[in-house]
């Protein structure tokens, strides 16, 4: 179900709050702005899927003779097809509107604050998921809605059982999810009765305290792990980020894609370059150049990549390449190559 994708996103948040909130080079207003910028982002995927998970409760208690009962079928298809609809999310829950305004604020906010960052390219995860025409919130939703269907095209009484354990099961991973996104909400404004993260950046060195306390908490978290993953058109989900080799990871990333002959053979090339190069850096630098490929393969494979996003994906790469010398100069040859091929597509 699409809620592999939602635990993914729940850790890039979960990430970021950290470190932003670790991060010494940004001004406690700066780190203020940016933490309630992330709070804005929980509260609109909380709010996306408040209805998913009402229709999912309400599947998991289904009895067998209500199976039978078209007004109680029809009206819960009405309410899964209404999650697909576009205009209920521009309209009656103004989500796309406060995607807008996040997008926005993201823009003309956030990204001047955070773009001298080291790990800038992993803001593009974010930026992908709030995108109001077609972010990760929307698709996600959809894609949730869909399976949703299915099921209950596929209902009979015989099938019940089935039905509802489905049901039930998707509605524990969601609430699970859901209640790690409240309480991070909680972590950053102090809605429970320990002081939020807003607060304590007039104290940075409590405030790491307890930023390095949820740290190791969610490292030793079964709900999300290590996982990383960015937005985009291709399905990546994080496993460049930990796969030993980036070419085999490349294999299943590019997937089905709109890019071209030549720009997905300079992508190859440029991931078979990483895995000679890799080995060369350390293990700060590894990471941070699998997650500027992991942006740039997205961005790449999108109909219509976003220039600021691949760029700043391509100067984290040739960065890292030219601590390692004469090594450096095939990774940046062919870093040049594909953002020249990305510039040349018409936007």
């Amino acid at each position: 179900m699409e809620l592999d994708n939602l635990q993914s996103v729940v850790g890039d948040l979960d990430r970021l709050v950290g470190a932003v909130s670790l991060e010494r080079g940004l001004k406690d207003r700066d780190v203020r702005r940016i933490l309630g910028f992330l709070s804005q982002v929980i509260q609109v995927v909380e709010q996306a899927f408040q209805d998913v998970q009402s229709l999912l409760v309400d599947m998991s208690l289904l009895r067998p003779e209500e199976i039978d009962d078209a007004d109680v079928i029809r009206e819960l298809q009405q309410r899964t097809q209404l999650l697909t609809a576009r205009s209920y999310y521009r309209d009656a829950a103004e989500i796309c509107s406060k995607l807008k305004y996040l997008g926005d604020t993201f823009n003309e906010t956030i990204l001047p604050r955070v773009r001298h960052l080291p790990n800038v390219a992993s803001w593009g995860g974010v930026f992908g998921l709030i995108e109001h025409r077609e972010g990760r919130v929307i698709t996600m939703v959809e894609r949730i809605a869909r399976e949703l269907s299915s099921q209950l095209d596929a209902l009979t009484p015989s099938r019940t059982g089935e039905a509802r354990q489905w049901s039930k099961d998707r509605s524990n991973e969601l609430r699970a999810l859901l209640s790690e996104l409240h309480m991070l909400n909680g972590r950053i404004m102090g809605y429970s009765s320990e002081v939020g993260f807003l607060e304590l950046t007039s104290d940075r060195t409590r405030l790491e305290r307890e930023v390095n306390i949820m740290v190791d908490n969610r490292d030793q978290s079964v709900t999300h792990g290590h996982r990383v993953s960015v937005s985009g058109g291709a399905t990546v989900s994080g496993t460049l980020v930990v796969a030993t080799s980036v070419t085999d990871a490349f294999k299943t990333a590019i997937g089905d894609s709109p890019a071209t002959t030549a720009l997905k053979d300079s992508l190859a090339e440029l991931c078979e370059e990483l895995d000679k190069l890799l080995p060369a850096l350390s293990a700060q630098l590894q990471g941070e150049c699998k997650k500027d490929l992991e942006v740039l393969i997205t961005e790449a494979t999108k109909t219509a990549p976003r220039k600021k996003w691949y760029e700043l994906s391509a100067d984290g790469l040739i960065d890292a390449a030219k601590t390692c010398g004469a090594m450096a100069a095939p990774v940046i040859a062919v870093v040049q190559r594909i953002v020249s091929l990305l510039s040349a597509i018409p936007t």
